[in-house]
Parts: structure tokens; sequence; C-alpha cells
């Protein structure tokens, strides 16, 4: 219980940053994008974030708290070690991928070519999160079924929310993208749908 509610303060202590940093930037808001001056009319403030502004607040630490406190037990110093790396290096080349589009238009996480403080701090709640997804599904030997599943349709619809098809759909004036046949859009979730789907078999094998 201890280590759960542990890792549940920590992932919450990060979201609380994100929004401090978001505020000190002011990129909280489209009024405070937009105060930034003429290239930021149009853009992904902390607002158009749907997934990190909500979803990172409690369901993802409540999900990996839940595993941590049921299954932690289970897993070997090695086997965090390695998934921590892991989870860090695809945690960092993620949100690399965000600079080029950051470009064009900016966001919370990145503008001006480089990630911003906020991308950076999501840089490590997201590499958190991978590793314990990933002790979750390749290092917990015979884990309840349906948790299992829960956390696959979590995930997939935290990713569907993630990159942004709700604002893609509802296409506000401030937001620079709309509708979702798009690579940013489908890659993603497809791909996730991939990677979910084997992860899922071999947790249950």
């Amino acid at each position: 219980m201890l280590l759960g509610s542990t890792v549940f303060l920590s992932f919450f202590t990060l979201w609380c940053g994100s929004l401090v940093l978001a505020h000190l930037d002011k990129f909280a808001t489209v009024e405070q994008m937009r105060s930034h001056g003429p290239g930021f009319k149009r853009g992904i403030p902390l607002d158009g974030h749907m997934a990190m502004k909500y979803l990172d607040a409690l369901p993802f630490p409540v999900l990996m708290a839940m595993w941590v406190m049921l299954y932690g037990h289970q897993w070997t110093r090695f086997q965090v070690v390695t998934m921590a790396i892991i989870g860090l290096l695809f945690s960092v080349a993620m949100h690399l991928t965000y600079i080029e589009g950051g470009k064009r238009f900016p966001e919370l996480v990145t503008y001006g070519g480089k990630l911003t403080w906020v991308g950076w701090e999501h840089v490590l709640y997201m590499g958190y999160g991978f590793a314990i997804i990933g002790l979750a599904y390749f290092c917990t030997a015979h884990p309840t079924p349906s948790l299992v599943w829960l956390s696959t349709i979590y995930l997939f619809i935290h990713v569907t929310i993630g990159v942004h098809v709700i604002h893609k759909l509802l296409a506000p004036a401030w937001f620079p993208y709309h509708g979702i046949m798009d690579v940013g859009t489908l890659v993603p979730i497809f791909g996730v749908m991939a990677l979910l789907s084997g992860a899922t078999w071999w947790a249950l094998r």
C-alpha cells in the first residue's frame, strides 16, 4: 500500500509541476499562448492537451499505482532498472519527434525548435509511466486478466485522446489541426493498437 501510494503521489506531483510550468511559460490557456505574439494565434496550450490536463492527473497515476501495489513485489531490481532505462529512452525519442511540428505551430511541450520545460517534465512523467507499463505487461507473472484488459482499454483511450482526436473533430479556431485522417493521428492510434495487442497477449499467455 505504501509503495502504491508513493507511486501515485510521485505521478501527481509531476502533473502539478506541469501545471505550474505551463503558467510560468504563459502557455496554459489560449489567451496566454496568444500573448506570446503574432506567431502564436494558433497552437496547442495546456487547455488543448486533454490527456495531459485531465488523464495524467488521476486516472493514469491510479492505474500505475495499482500495478505497483499488486505486483511490484515480483519485479527484480534488474527488471526495474532495465525498464526504467528503456522507458526513459522511449519517452525522449517520442518527445523529440514533436519538435518539427512545434516549428509549424507552437504547443505546450515544444516551440521555437526545442522542448519547453513542460516538455522535459513530460519526458520524465512518461518515461516513468512507460517503465511501469513495461513491467506490468512483460515482467508480471499471472496478472489478473481483468486488470490487463482494463489497462489495455484505458491506454488505448488515453492515446486516442492524447493525439487530440477530440479537438481535431471539434475544430476550434485556435487549434491548428482539423480532421483525423492524417499520419499524426492514424499512425499513433494503430501503432499503439498493435503494440497493446501484442503486450496483452504476452501478459495473458
